[in-house]
């Protein structure tokens, strides 16, 4: 029995028959107690007993072992509603073939066998989705050909991801892992240096100070991520980056027009003149405009866009999410190659 409820992935288990106070009752109350995750049901007019005084001292008796005794008219309203459930949560979970198992289970299929391609018509028609999995199903089945489709077939038309072949294909994934993700790390490392250099040479100030700016600075690039992850959507480009893109461009211009004295060049690090103390003591607050730089350099849309491009490759717009995670390793590969690049350059700028 708990096998059987087990391979089926059987949620609501619902029990009628003959005799209530031995069969019923055995079945029942071993399922509770086998499947306690399982909702476990005896439908009181759907059973019998020799004698009425026993049915009804068995229905008592099982409704103490974690089983819920219901009338016909009960278990029927329950059974909708598992029925608007099973469709609601259809294309849930992210592994596809369970995604498949629930369309087949929807559709009243059991294991091993395939279902009737008009069911599977009426089935689509009556969830009222715009999912791309039902879309790429529709097209698909007009041109199918067949009366039955197999998990196996359904799965081809789901998932089969189209492989991609010459340059041109993959231009796009070689820029998004490559050569965008060395250029993003390069050019937010390679400012480290020249504002260390601007606040040690070129204000005077001292290397704590270097920390708690750069320290703004990498607080504000993390909050910029965030931002776009739990408010930019599923386009985060045209509704977050695009503002968060121009804060950052503030930010520089406002760095470059601002904080220096008229005498000195923007190339500059010569300390700077202080009237009260002969020199050394520039100021390091307008620096903190860095927190408006930060806020523009994040790699969450790098990854946005790695993940769609990824997704194209799927019929149904899914991505496979372990050629995701493959793919991630190598921008991030990219990212540490970038910043060791900047750092080294950086340092040679230093100490020179």
């Amino acid at each position: 029995l708990m096998s059987e409820l087990r391979d089926n992935n059987i949620t609501h288990f619902f029990i009628v028959g003959f005799l209530t106070d031995v069969c019923v009752y055995q079945t029942s109350t071993a399922a509770a107690k086998l499947l306690p995750e399982m909702s476990t049901y005896v439908i009181a007019d759907g059973c019998a007993a020799k004698s009425l005084d026993k049915h009804e001292t068995a229905l008592e008796k099982i409704a103490t072992k974690s089983v819920n005794v219901v009338s016909a008219s009960e278990a029927e309203s329950i059974l909708a509603e598992c029925a608007a459930s099973s469709k609601q949560s259809l294309l849930d979970g992210s592994d596809d073939w369970l995604m498949i198992e629930k369309i087949f289970s929807a559709g009243g299929v059991g294991k091993n066998e395939s279902m009737d391609v008009d069911i599977l018509r009426s089935l689509i028609e009556s969830l009222h989705s715009d999912s791309s999995i039902l879309s790429t199903l529709t097209d698909s089945l007009e041109a199918f050909g067949e009366t039955e489709i197999s998990r196996a077939q359904m799965h081809k038309i789901l998932f089969q991801r189209k492989h991609r072949s010459g340059f041109f294909e993959n231009f796009p994934l070689i820029i998004l892992m490559s050569y965008l993700p060395f250029l993003y790390s390069v050019s937010t490392r390679i400012p480290f240096i020249f504002i260390a250099l601007e606040i040690t040479q070129g204000r005077g100030r001292e290397l704590w100070e270097v920390g708690v700016v750069l320290g703004t600075y990498q607080v504000s690039r993390a909050l910029g991520n965030l931002i776009v992850v739990m408010f930019g959507g599923k386009d985060p480009f045209k509704r977050l980056q695009i503002l968060l893109s121009c804060t950052a461009l503030f930010g520089w211009s406002f760095l470059a027009l601002f904080g220096r004295p008229s005498e000195t060049s923007p190339f500059s690090f010569t300390p700077y003149l202080s009237e009260t103390d002969g020199g050394g003591n520039g100021s390091i607050m307008p620096l903190f405009a860095l927190f408006c730089v930060g806020l523009g350099e994040t790699i969450v849309i790098l990854q946005r866009s790695l993940m769609m491009e990824t997704a194209k490759e799927s019929p149904s717009g899914i991505m496979d999410e372990s050629l995701v995670a493959q793919r991630f390793s190598y921008q991030y590969a990219f990212v540490s190659f970038g910043a060791t690049c900047a750092f080294i350059v950086g340092g040679w700028l230093y100490t020179s």
